[in-house]
């Protein structure tokens, strides 16, 4: 009898646990300033408004100019001529 019951016991501690992969991915969110390396927009915008993730790389948005590494500021026309 004895023998039966190692026998169940080593039996069920040895059989393979199945493990299910985690429903979260692991992922390490950063921020980056005007010129530095980036994976998406969202790895600008955090530091510098108006800026997005080009060729991964954070440059500024269309119609924006960089002012430094830390803004991007509108490059419209200026209305105001002296005359």
């Amino acid at each position: 009898m004895l023998f039966i019951i190692l026998l169940l016991i080593a039996t069920v501690a040895a059989r393979p646990q199945t493990t299910f992969p985690s429903s979260t991915t692991p992922f390490m969110t950063y921020d980056s300033v005007l010129g530095y390396s980036c994976h998406s927009d969202t790895n600008c915008g955090g530091l510098v408004g108006n800026s997005r993730c080009l060729n991964g790389i954070c440059a500024c948005q269309p119609g924006y100019i960089p002012q430094g590494i830390m803004n991007c500021v509108y490059a419209g026309n200026d209305k105001t001529r002296i005359n």
